[in-house]
């Protein structure tokens, strides 16, 4: 919720038109382009950062008695996804129009979040439980995720991506509650 509120603080003090198709996500966090609503979307996106850390820390629960090779792949995905999380915080840090680094964060975070996903997939195909519903989502988030990367001329693909990636990581998180509720009540 805190990514909602902050992010609709930040887009209401934006003061010009905003579009879809003509705006990057980014641009909230322009202090050029949106100078008393900034602050407010660059402390969102590292807050975020950490969010994302602790969800790909709590995948932990997914690997207990599961294959080797699922195993695996739930840990590439936890390390991808604390890597998009940096990356994504950086963001926030090196704000697009204050530092040139913002573009490699943000192509990092895109490249970082397609291959946890990928793993989170593959994980989810072998792993003992209703996840692999999920299979397919993640295959079409990380091959979204990864044009976007090779692309990113594209304003209203990127926020295709970010939705998928919230609707992505939403189910993911109420299957693992599931997953580990079902695991404590059953002990």
């Amino acid at each position: 919720m805190a990514f909602l509120s902050l992010g609709v603080v930040s887009y209401a003090r934006y003061p010009a038109a905003f579009s879809l198709t003509k705006n990057w996500l980014s641009d909230l966090g322009d202090q050029s382009l949106n100078p008393h609503g900034a602050s407010f979307f660059r402390f969102d996106v590292v807050l975020m950062g950490l969010v994302i850390a602790l969800f790909f820390t709590g995948l932990v629960v997914l690997r207990d008695g599961q294959r080797a090779r699922t195993r695996v792949f739930i840990t590439l995905s936890q390390l991808f996804g604390l890597v998009s999380a940096v990356a994504l915080a950086m963001t926030g840090v090196f704000a697009e129009g204050l530092h040139s680094s913002h573009a490699l964060w943000a192509c990092l975070f895109f490249v970082f979040s397609g291959g946890s996903v990928l793993f989170s997939g593959l994980a989810f195909h072998h792993h003992r439980s209703p996840f692999k519903k999920l299979t397919c989502l993640a295959f079409l988030l990380c091959v979204s995720e990864w044009v976007f990367a090779a692309l990113s001329r594209v304003h209203v693909l990127e926020w295709v991506v970010i939705a998928l990636l919230i609707v992505y990581f939403a189910s993911v998180a109420v299957g693992t509650s599931a997953v580990a509720s079902g695991r404590t009540s059953t002990a």
